[in-house]
Order: structure tokens, then sequence, then C-alpha cells
């Protein structure tokens, strides 16, 4: 009886290490994607701001 307990416990601990590593690759990939689209917000803003300095000049030169 104590045997089946343990087997019992020893899969719900293994239940729950396979949950908390899907948990953390989870999370791994969401703030991999959430670096990416900051990086790409920033490079969108760089961007933009090029374009603006570009059509500034473009005025100022015409």
């Amino acid at each position: 009886m104590r045997a089946l307990a343990i087997l019992a416990r020893d899969a719900q601990f293994q239940c729950l290490r396979e949950w908390l590593e899907a948990e953390r690759a989870r999370l791994a990939q969401a703030m991999s994607a959430e670096r990416s689209d900051v990086e790409l917000r920033m490079q969108q803003g760089a961007a933009q701001t090029l374009s603006r300095i570009l059509d500034a000049a473009e005025r100022a030169a015409s």
C-alpha cells in the first residue's frame, strides 16, 4: 500500500515537472517574441525618423 502511494506521488511529481518544463518553454518563447516585437517597433521608429530627416533635408535643399 505504501509503495503504491509512493508511486502515485512520484507520478504526480513527474506530471508537475513536465508541466513546469512546458510552461518554461512557453514563457521563453513569449519573451523572445515580445523582444522581437520591441526590436521591430524600434526599427520602425528609426526608419520613420530617418524618413522625416530626409524629407526635411529635401525641403531645405529646394
